[in-house]
């Protein structure tokens, strides 16, 4: 897990002067969807298409496959559970990053009900 440079984006479109918002369609909220668009994945080439990657790039990559997750950020986000910057950082599928000692520590003493 790495943190990448963060590159702005710019939303708004410039007419006359005047700053407007471009209209966005209303489509339904996807979290594996915003992960892939904000989130750059190195993946095991033997895993996957690599062809069906480059021409799809809505291709929902499998998880199994993925090695490596690069974050681009200008800011280290905090490990909801501890409130400090990730500890041999893991991200779930929704996007959150946890410290991995976090995680197995709440699997470990938390609610049963995950399993």
């Amino acid at each position: 897990f790495s943190y990448g440079e963060n590159r702005p984006r710019n939303h708004h479109t410039q007419r006359a002067g005047i700053r407007t918002r471009k209209v966005a369609r209303s489509v339904p909220f996807d979290k594996e969807k915003f992960v892939q668009a904000n989130y750059r994945f190195i993946v095991d080439k033997q895993s996957v298409d690599a062809e069906k990657i480059m021409r799809d790039p809505d291709y929902v990559v499998n998880w199994d496959a993925v090695e490596q997750v690069i974050y681009p950020t200008s800011t280290v986000p905090n490990c909801p559970i501890c409130m400090e910057p990730p500890v041999c950082a893991k991200l779930t599928k929704c996007g959150h990053i946890f410290c991995w000692t976090c995680v197995m520590q709440y699997m470990s003493v938390g609610c049963k009900s995950w399993k």
